[in-house]
């Protein structure tokens, strides 16, 4: 969370803004070989697999993935002992760029629905494509 923080303060503008665009760019860069696998219709395969796997890219929290219709779902995290809004920002950037490597079909769409920042017992995302 540090180094995000360094890195928005570095670059200037809206915080949130660059938050965002780091989580953006760490789909880009990180995954590009792993979405090659996965086809525009598959997006609920892709995120079912990454909260399986969770545990093993982080030694914190939980996360879980619910299919919610054909071209929607929810992410869950819950169990951080530690939080961030930056962290938040980050993952809803994550997520969007995720379904557009996919090319999900229609609007993509990730609202942050609740946060532990704000008191909530998880943060939740719920992703529309």
């Amino acid at each position: 969370m540090e180094i995000a923080r360094a890195i928005a303060r570095l670059a200037g503008g809206n915080p949130n803004a660059r938050f965002y665009a780091l989580g953006y760019r760490s789909a880009a860069l990180n995954l590009e070989g792993a979405y090659r696998s996965f086809t525009p219709e598959e997006p609920h395969r892709f995120f079912d697999t990454m909260a399986f796997l969770h545990g093993s890219f982080q030694n914190f929290g939980r996360s879980s993935y619910q299919k919610l219709e054909s071209n929607s779902g929810r992410i869950r995290l819950d169990g951080y002992i530690e939080y961030s809004p930056v962290f938040c920002e980050s993952g809803r950037g994550y997520y969007e760029e995720s379904l557009r490597m996919m090319q999900a079909p229609g609007p993509i769409c990730v609202v942050e629905t609740a946060c532990q920042c704000a008191g909530d017992s998880a943060c939740v995302f719920e992703l529309s494509w």
